[in-house]
């Protein structure tokens, strides 16, 4: 039985790659990394990476999971072959105001080219009505009309979409 869902699985995994019946248990007992496929390994070298990280928990384990994620795509892409832009809307739009836990972190990797904080206007006038104050958003962050639309408008310009 194991063995037909590793076998139903491969062609999830790997695209068109076919796998012997060792190799699918080597990945699964012991992981492959990309250099392990010669068609990964020219995809992670030559391809432009276009994603979108979609923010929208107070929680910030969440939060710093997003941050995380961000970066570690950056190391596996390559810091040129990826482009990354970071949304926050609803109650993720804390992580991006001057009093977020994760205001450290965000204001160093906002200076990182490829990165981009965008914050949802219709979630700051939310915040605006229920706090009774401006919100401060972190240096370099972006203001955009609606989160949900400019994840949309990254979608349809072919960047990946990726919520932690």
């Amino acid at each position: 039985m194991m063995r037909l869902v590793k076998i139903g699985l491969v062609p999830m995994i790997f695209g068109a790659t076919m796998l012997s019946a060792e190799n699918v248990d080597k990945y699964f007992d012991e992981g492959f990394t990309a250099d392990d496929i010669p068609q990964v390994r020219h995809v992670k070298r030559h391809k432009k990476h276009k994603v979108v990280v979609h923010v929208d928990s107070t929680d910030p384990k969440v939060q710093n999971l997003a941050l995380n994620n961000v970066l570690n795509m950056r190391k596996a892409f390559g810091d040129k072959r990826v482009k990354i832009e970071v949304v926050a809307n609803g109650p993720g739009i804390v992580m991006l105001l001057a009093e977020s836990e994760v205001y450290d972190r965000i204001l160093e990797m906002a200076q990182i080219k490829g990165i981009r904080f965008s914050a949802c206007n219709n979630s700051l006038n939310a915040y605006r009505r229920k706090h009774g104050t401006e919100p401060e958003l972190i240096d370099h962050v972006k203001v955009v009309p609606s989160g949900a639309a400019r994840i949309i408008e990254l979608e349809e310009r072919h960047f990946g979409y990726f919520r932690p």
